[in-house]
Protein backbone atom coordinates (compact mmCIF):
# COMPACT_ATOMS: atom_id res chain seq x y z
CA UNK A 1 0.00 0.00 0.00
CA UNK A 2 1.13 3.57 -0.27
CA UNK A 3 0.45 6.29 1.38
CA UNK A 4 0.96 10.26 1.70
CA UNK A 5 0.77 12.86 4.04
CA UNK A 6 1.78 16.27 4.65
CA UNK A 7 3.00 19.08 7.19
CA UNK A 8 3.10 17.10 10.39
CA UNK A 9 4.75 20.03 12.21
CA UNK A 10 6.58 18.27 15.43
CA UNK A 11 3.74 16.82 16.22
CA UNK A 12 4.32 13.59 17.08
CA UNK A 13 1.15 12.43 18.70
CA UNK A 14 -0.70 12.90 15.70
CA UNK A 15 1.84 10.88 13.65
CA UNK A 16 1.71 7.91 15.57
CA UNK A 17 -1.72 7.88 15.92
CA UNK A 18 -2.22 7.88 11.93
CA UNK A 19 0.51 5.17 11.97
CA UNK A 20 -1.65 3.30 14.69
CA UNK A 21 -4.69 3.49 12.03
CA UNK A 22 -2.88 2.43 8.74
CA UNK A 23 -0.67 -0.53 10.25
CA UNK A 24 2.42 0.50 7.61
CA UNK A 25 3.83 -2.54 7.03
CA UNK A 26 7.50 -3.01 5.76
CA UNK A 27 6.37 -3.68 2.53
CA UNK A 28 4.11 -0.36 2.36
CA UNK A 29 5.37 3.05 1.43
CA UNK A 30 4.70 6.40 3.26
CA UNK A 31 5.50 9.42 1.30
CA UNK A 32 5.41 12.89 3.37
CA UNK A 33 4.90 15.61 1.59
CA UNK A 34 7.25 17.85 3.67
CA UNK A 35 6.98 20.10 6.80
CA UNK A 36 8.05 17.97 9.40
CA UNK A 37 9.57 20.38 11.92
CA UNK A 38 8.57 23.52 13.38
CA UNK A 39 5.69 24.70 15.40
CA UNK A 40 5.05 21.50 16.98
CA UNK A 41 7.42 19.93 19.84
CA UNK A 42 8.61 17.21 18.31
CA UNK A 43 10.32 18.23 14.73
CA UNK A 44 13.71 16.55 15.68
CA UNK A 45 12.71 13.29 16.93
CA UNK A 46 10.70 12.82 14.20
CA UNK A 47 13.22 13.84 11.74
CA UNK A 48 15.64 11.30 13.33
CA UNK A 49 12.81 8.84 13.21
CA UNK A 50 12.03 9.12 9.17
CA UNK A 51 14.94 9.41 8.40
CA UNK A 52 15.51 5.75 9.64
CA UNK A 53 12.80 4.67 8.13
CA UNK A 54 13.63 3.06 4.85
CA UNK A 55 10.14 2.74 3.87
CA UNK A 56 9.41 6.54 4.23
CA UNK A 57 10.33 8.97 2.00
CA UNK A 58 10.27 12.69 2.30
CA UNK A 59 10.16 16.09 0.24
CA UNK A 60 11.84 19.39 1.07
CA UNK A 61 9.33 21.51 2.75
CA UNK A 62 9.67 25.07 3.27
CA UNK A 63 10.88 24.54 6.58
CA UNK A 64 13.19 22.41 6.23
CA UNK A 65 14.49 24.84 3.63
CA UNK A 66 14.66 27.58 6.11
CA UNK A 67 16.14 24.76 8.98
CA UNK A 68 18.87 23.93 6.21
CA UNK A 69 19.30 27.86 5.47
CA UNK A 70 20.13 28.94 8.83
CA UNK A 71 22.17 26.02 10.06
CA UNK A 72 24.62 26.27 6.74
CA UNK A 73 24.40 30.35 7.16
CA UNK A 74 23.41 31.49 10.27
CA UNK A 75 22.65 34.74 9.33
CA UNK A 76 20.36 37.33 11.31
CA UNK A 77 17.78 37.63 8.23
CA UNK A 78 17.52 33.34 8.05
CA UNK A 79 17.59 32.69 11.76
CA UNK A 80 14.86 35.58 12.03
CA UNK A 81 12.77 34.15 9.43
CA UNK A 82 13.04 30.33 10.99
CA UNK A 83 12.33 31.77 14.13
CA UNK A 84 8.95 34.00 12.99
CA UNK A 85 7.68 30.50 11.44
CA UNK A 86 8.26 28.43 14.72
CA UNK A 87 11.93 27.36 14.27
CA UNK A 88 13.48 28.43 17.69
CA UNK A 89 12.14 25.10 19.41
CA UNK A 90 13.97 22.83 16.21
CA UNK A 91 16.92 24.91 16.72
CA UNK A 92 17.24 24.27 20.23
CA UNK A 93 16.68 20.78 19.94
CA UNK A 94 18.99 20.48 17.10
CA UNK A 95 21.97 21.88 19.23
CA UNK A 96 21.19 19.28 22.16
CA UNK A 97 21.77 16.70 19.54
CA UNK A 98 25.06 14.76 19.24
CA UNK A 99 27.73 15.92 16.73
CA UNK A 100 26.90 12.59 14.78
CA UNK A 101 22.97 13.38 14.89
CA UNK A 102 23.45 16.99 13.74
CA UNK A 103 25.72 15.55 10.81
CA UNK A 104 23.08 13.26 9.80
CA UNK A 105 20.49 15.63 10.31
CA UNK A 106 21.91 18.46 7.70
CA UNK A 107 23.00 15.02 5.40
CA UNK A 108 18.94 13.95 5.15
CA UNK A 109 18.15 17.34 4.33
CA UNK A 110 20.58 18.15 1.55
CA UNK A 111 19.72 14.93 -0.14
CA UNK A 112 15.58 15.65 0.08
CA UNK A 113 13.81 15.96 -3.13
CA UNK A 114 11.58 18.72 -4.32
CA UNK A 115 8.93 16.71 -6.24
CA UNK A 116 8.59 13.26 -6.73
CA UNK A 117 6.47 11.32 -9.66
CA UNK A 118 4.67 7.73 -9.36
CA UNK A 119 2.30 5.49 -10.07
CA UNK A 120 -0.15 3.69 -8.36
CA UNK A 121 -3.28 1.45 -9.19
CA UNK A 122 -2.48 2.66 -12.86
CA UNK A 123 -3.12 6.39 -11.46
CA UNK A 124 -0.23 8.78 -12.53
CA UNK A 125 0.52 11.49 -9.65
CA UNK A 126 3.22 14.16 -8.97
CA UNK A 127 4.08 14.68 -5.31
CA UNK A 128 5.14 18.77 -4.26
CA UNK A 129 5.22 20.84 -0.89
CA UNK A 130 4.50 23.52 -2.57
CA UNK A 131 4.36 23.62 -6.43
CA UNK A 132 6.11 21.52 -9.51
CA UNK A 133 9.67 22.52 -9.43
CA UNK A 134 9.55 22.74 -13.00
CA UNK A 135 7.03 25.55 -12.71
CA UNK A 136 9.56 27.65 -11.81
CA UNK A 137 11.25 30.59 -14.43
CA UNK A 138 14.12 32.39 -13.35
CA UNK A 139 13.26 36.08 -13.70
CA UNK A 140 10.34 36.18 -14.70
CA UNK A 141 7.30 37.68 -12.44
CA UNK A 142 9.15 35.78 -9.88
CA UNK A 143 10.39 37.00 -6.35
CA UNK A 144 12.21 33.60 -5.81
CA UNK A 145 15.69 33.25 -5.84
CA UNK A 146 16.02 29.48 -7.02
CA UNK A 147 13.75 26.28 -8.52
CA UNK A 148 13.91 25.42 -4.82
CA UNK A 149 12.64 28.31 -2.75
CA UNK A 150 9.82 28.40 -5.12
CA UNK A 151 8.72 24.75 -5.09
CA UNK A 152 8.71 24.96 -1.54
CA UNK A 153 6.78 28.37 -0.70
CA UNK A 154 4.64 29.17 -4.13
CA UNK A 155 0.88 28.62 -2.99
CA UNK A 156 -1.59 26.55 -5.23
CA UNK A 157 -4.34 28.34 -6.37
CA UNK A 158 -8.09 26.13 -7.73
CA UNK A 159 -7.61 25.56 -11.64
CA UNK A 160 -3.81 25.70 -11.58
CA UNK A 161 -3.09 22.29 -12.21
CA UNK A 162 -4.71 21.36 -15.82
CA UNK A 163 -3.13 17.57 -16.10
CA UNK A 164 -6.03 15.40 -16.51
CA UNK A 165 -4.38 12.47 -16.44
CA UNK A 166 -2.00 12.68 -13.97
CA UNK A 167 -3.27 13.94 -10.13
CA UNK A 168 -1.53 16.62 -8.36
CA UNK A 169 -0.53 16.11 -4.51
CA UNK A 170 0.04 18.59 -2.50
CA UNK A 171 0.56 20.04 1.15
CA UNK A 172 2.12 23.69 2.48
CA UNK A 173 -0.94 25.80 1.90
CA UNK A 174 -3.61 24.47 4.79
CA UNK A 175 -7.37 23.18 3.33
CA UNK A 176 -8.79 26.45 5.15
CA UNK A 177 -7.79 28.28 2.16
CA UNK A 178 -9.87 26.34 -0.34
CA UNK A 179 -13.08 24.86 1.65
CA UNK A 180 -14.53 26.25 5.48
CA UNK A 181 -14.90 22.96 6.78
CA UNK A 182 -14.04 22.11 10.43
CA UNK A 183 -11.99 20.07 11.25
CA UNK A 184 -10.03 20.83 7.92
CA UNK A 185 -10.44 17.18 5.71
CA UNK A 186 -8.56 17.24 2.40
CA UNK A 187 -9.60 19.07 0.00
CA UNK A 188 -10.13 17.74 -3.95
CA UNK A 189 -10.26 19.98 -6.84
CA UNK A 190 -10.46 17.75 -10.03
CA UNK A 191 -7.08 16.43 -10.58
CA UNK A 192 -5.56 18.71 -7.22
CA UNK A 193 -5.32 16.78 -3.98
CA UNK A 194 -4.68 18.89 -1.10
CA UNK A 195 -3.52 17.29 2.12
CA UNK A 196 -2.34 20.13 4.36
CA UNK A 197 -4.89 20.23 7.14
CA UNK A 198 -3.38 22.16 9.38
CA UNK A 199 -2.07 19.94 12.26
CA UNK A 200 -0.57 22.64 14.46
CA UNK A 201 -2.79 24.84 14.40
CA UNK A 202 -5.16 23.32 17.50
CA UNK A 203 -8.57 22.26 17.51
CA UNK A 204 -9.60 22.75 14.06
CA UNK A 205 -6.34 20.74 12.61
CA UNK A 206 -5.40 17.45 12.68
CA UNK A 207 -3.20 15.14 10.27
CA UNK A 208 -4.33 13.98 7.04
CA UNK A 209 -3.32 10.66 5.54
CA UNK A 210 -4.27 9.24 1.72
CA UNK A 211 -4.19 6.02 0.91
CA UNK A 212 -3.27 5.89 -2.77
CA UNK A 213 -4.18 2.24 -3.74
CA UNK A 214 -7.95 3.01 -3.01
CA UNK A 215 -8.59 6.72 -1.36
CA UNK A 216 -9.30 5.93 1.92
CA UNK A 217 -8.68 8.58 4.24
CA UNK A 218 -7.23 8.68 7.75
CA UNK A 219 -7.33 11.90 10.26
CA UNK A 220 -5.80 11.74 13.34
CA UNK A 221 -8.32 11.21 16.23
CA UNK A 222 -8.94 14.49 18.54
CA UNK A 223 -7.06 16.63 20.34
CA UNK A 224 -3.92 14.40 21.34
Amino acid sequence: MVYVMADIHGMQDYFDDVLEQIQLREEDTLYILGDVVDRGPDGIPLLLRILRMENVKLLLGNHEHMMLQALEHPTHQHLRLWYHNGGECTHEDFLRCSPAEQAALLDFLRGLPLNLSLTVAGRAYLLVHGAPADWYEPGRRSHFRSQAEFAVWERLQPGSWREEHRTLLFGHTPTRFYQHVYPLEIWRWKTMVGLDCGCAMGRRGRLACLRLDDQAVFYSRGQL
